[in-house]
């Protein structure tokens, strides 16, 4: 909690010591208000009941205008509040996307499995932190000011209290009023840490997996027609309904500890509010005491009570501020781990990829392939292949470097030299066609012509119309076309080397063969490396790696490449 605080002062300073200077004491200057108002109201009472009218007026006077200053004073500190809260959101959110999305750093701790929801925590978890955190830090200045304020006024108004022991003798307890709120708020404060541990555990508990039916639920609402297409219906059902058990098992002692703490609260709070009229009322129905100075009592008695036990009285919103801190913390430290690699990767003094003694394994160690030497030179068209969880993409994974199990050297092209991977499922966020076929270039990095000229390529000149507008392609486009559309990013970036990964398997053969003669004539000189199930890609490929038992066989393709381009006119004409 205080490492997040010290990092929103560092980054904001400029800002943030103002405002935290204001916003503190402000809650000074309202324990201040508070105190004043009170003795007013006092000064009202005492007027009232000696029937001196002048002395009722001018105190009702004086009460009125620690009103409106008092509403001034609340609509200032909530402007500083909510400035802070969205000054403390804004340095704590850009810091973890910049870690989580600003590289690849989100990618390993979700490999992992170490980070659970990382959404949430940017969205939800920073947003309750400085919640709680404008709520509860000018609490805790109030508490401090109206301690010191109103402690002097107990302090005065206290006086001895004879306590009868059971042997017969008696003890005297100095400055009742003020030992009994300072002994209340200890016992306050303590059981309210007991019961609130077990509080802000469950509440982790809740929000983690609150967390995981909301992203069920959103999965399904994703993937509802594969869903219904499949007939996964009461499956994703019981699913969600599985999720909501959780939620409902964890919510038992989650009810049980939230209403021990409020009623714990509560009970102490309201014995601690007639203690002043208990020990009080004889000396007013004596004549020692005004009525007015037992109401000042009583407010008094209060205000020390909830300032020593600011704790106990707040301690769910402590709780969940601590949760939250905690979750961004967890984050914090997943982003921060490095994954050792046992590969080395470097640059190349020439533009090809380039590997030596490389063995891939799985995340559990169990070895996938090895290859002695493999060299991916300029302009070279490559065809993986292999059967089904041979490691074909383990080896693109381990070619862009993001793939930390195994060891050996990786030489990648010398600086310049662009490279680009395109996987089998393609990613289409929501926005402009544009945005789009640009990614991860913005949209005006290309003109509209260059927009045009590649729908056309890729045959979806019924789109050339809607280049400029948003929509959720993801669900308008068949997955086929969602395929087209990631290749017509590679037509417009031009990369030297291209990396395909089954990138055009839900194309008919006819639309596969038109894509790779486009890939062929827009994009003569890049380097190709497709994975691939099926021969029909072979004749665009001059070379092939395949990925058997362990090893690899790499082959020459003689002719193969060079057929396909000079085929390529003949096949435009026929189309």
């Amino acid at each position: 909690m205080v490492r997040l605080l010290a990092f929103h002062v560092r980054r904001d300073w400029i800002f943030a010591v103002p405002l935290w200077v204001l916003l503190l004491g402000a809650g000074a200057v309202g324990s201040y208000l508070q105190l004043r108002y009170i003795r007013e109201l006092a000064n009202v009472t005492n007027g009232l009941v000696v029937s001196n009218r002048p002395a009722v007026v001018a105190a009702l006077t004086g009460a009125v205008v620690f009103i409106v200053l008092t509403a001034i004073h609340h609509g200032l500190q909530s402007a500083l509040a909510y400035t802070l809260r969205i000054r403390i959101r804004t340095a704590l959110t850009g810091e973890l996307l910049r870690r989580w999305l600003g590289g690849r750093g989100f990618y390993r701790p979700l490999q992992d499995h170490a980070l659970d929801h990382p959404e949430q925590r940017v969205q939800e978890d920073v947003y309750n932190f400085g919640l709680y955190l404008i709520q509860l830090a000018p609490a805790l200045v109030t508490s401090a000011t109206t301690f010191y304020l109103y402690s002097n006024q107990l302090w005065l108004l206290s006086s001895p209290l004879p306590v009868s022991m059971p042997s017969g003798g008696q003890i005297i307890i100095p400055r009742a009023l003020y030992v009994l709120a300072i002994a209340t708020a200890i016992v306050a404060t303590l059981s309210a840490h007991l019961i609130g541990r077990i509080y802000t555990r469950l509440d982790v508990v809740r929000q983690r997996i609150e967390a995981g039916f909301r992203h069920d639920l959103g999965q399904a609402r994703e993937f509802a027609e594969q869903i219904v297409l499949g007939g996964g219906q009461a499956l994703e059902e019981a699913r969600a309904r599985h999720d909501y058990a959780l939620i409902r098992r964890n919510w038992r002692p989650y009810t049980g500890s939230a209403a021990s703490l409020e009623a714990v609260r509560v009970l102490i709070t309201l014995l601690a509010s007639v203690i002043p009229t208990v020990l009080l009322f004889p000396l007013v129905l004596a004549g020692k005491m005004q009525v007015g100075d037992l109401t000042i009592a009583g407010v008094a008695f209060g205000a020390v009570f909830h300032a020593f036990g600011s704790i106990s009285t707040n301690y769910d919103g402590f709780a969940l501020l601590r949760s939250a801190s905690q979750r961004i913390q967890l984050m914090d430290e997943s982003l921060s781990y490095e994954q050792s690699s046992g590969f080395v990767h470097a640059a190349a003094d020439r533009p090809e990829f380039a590997v030596r003694d490389l063995e891939v394994r799985t995340a559990a160690g169990h070895k996938l392939f090895s290859i002695d030497k493999l060299t991916i030179g300029a302009g070279e068209r490559w065809l993986v292949r292999g059967m089904s969880g041979s490691g074909k993409s383990t080896f693109f994974r381990v070619m862009s470097g993001i793939w930390p199990f195994g060891s050996g050297t990786v030489e990648h092209p010398s600086q310049g030299s662009r490279v680009m991977f395109l996987p089998q499922k393609p990613y289409l966020p929501n926005g402009t066609l544009a945005e789009l076929l640009s990614y991860p270039s913005p949209s005006d990095a290309f003109a509209p012509a260059d927009y045009r000229a590649v729908l056309t390529d890729i045959r979806l000149e019924r789109l050339i119309g809607d280049i400029g507008a948003a929509r959720s392609w993801a669900k308008r486009l068949s997955p086929g076309e969602q395929q087209r559309v990631v290749l017509a990013r590679a037509l417009l970036q031009k990369p030297d080397f291209l990396f395909l990964d089954e990138a055009t398997s839900s194309l008919d053969p006819k639309t596969e063969a038109a894509m790779f003669d486009v890939l062929a004539r827009r994009l003569p000189d890049t380097s190709l490396v497709t994975i691939a199930h099926t021969d029909r890609l072979t004749r665009y490929h001059s070379h092939q790696l395949q990925i058997e038992n362990g090893g690899v066989t790499i082959a020459e393709l003689k002719g193969a490449a060079e057929g396909a381009l000079i085929n390529q006119s003949e096949r435009s004409h026929n189309d």
